[in-house]
């Protein structure tokens, strides 16, 4: 019998880029394919352990055509951002400085559906976190709530109570007596959202 040539999780965390921790934890739980040795040691055959990730841990998502006008965010009508060059006034209505994004909260959907509600002052950044974090949504709507951070986590929170997404983790607890939780029927937040 021969065996197969046999290599580290160390070898096999800087061949796939995945961290030697996260392949270790899935050895142990009985999910990655390996061999262990007499002395306790997990050892990897490498074709095995490539197929293995291909079909169990990569998720290919098929980008969608932008449209012609793209604008994630609507510079105003009338007024051009300070310091627009010559090259671009021509196009001053779609127009936005990248740091000028709006304070919002902002919905992660999938399939139609709201799975994730959050609040930022940078959905851009905040969005590419999402994907790096592995959220797997397809569309993103934002709600502009100006007046601060209070705010909007007022806003983010009546939202997320009403909805439910399924990515938001953390459980509601009641606040006091007063507070809003899941079934109770909440106002809506006391200042108007443009």
């Amino acid at each position: 019998m021969t065996l197969p040539k046999l290599i580290t999780v160390d070898v096999l965390a800087e061949d796939t880029n995945i961290p030697k921790e996260r392949i270790v934890e899935l050895t142990r739980l009985g999910y990655f394919p390996c061999y262990l040795l007499d002395n306790g040691e997990y050892r990897y055959h490498r074709p095995t352990a490539k197929d293995w990730i291909r079909e169990n841990m990569l998720w290919k998502q098929d980008g969608k055509v932008l449209p012609v006008h793209f604008c994630v965010f609507k510079a105003p009508d009338t007024v051009p951002p300070a310091g627009l060059p010559k090259e671009l006034e021509g196009f001053n209505t779609q127009m936005c400085r990248h740091y000028d994004e709006p304070e919002c909260v902002y919905f992660l959907c999938r399939d139609g559906r709201v799975v994730y509600v959050g609040l930022t002052n940078s959905l851009t950044a905040r969005t590419q976190q999402h994907r790096r974090e592995r959220k797997r949504f397809d569309e993103v709507f934002y709600v502009h709530v100006p007046g601060g951070r209070e705010l909007m986590a007022e806003v983010e929170r009546w939202f997320i109570r009403q909805l439910k997404p399924e990515l938001n983790l953390e459980p509601c607890v009641e606040e006091d007596n007063d507070g809003p939780c899941p079934g109770r029927v909440m106002e809506e937040p006391k200042e108007v959202m443009t």
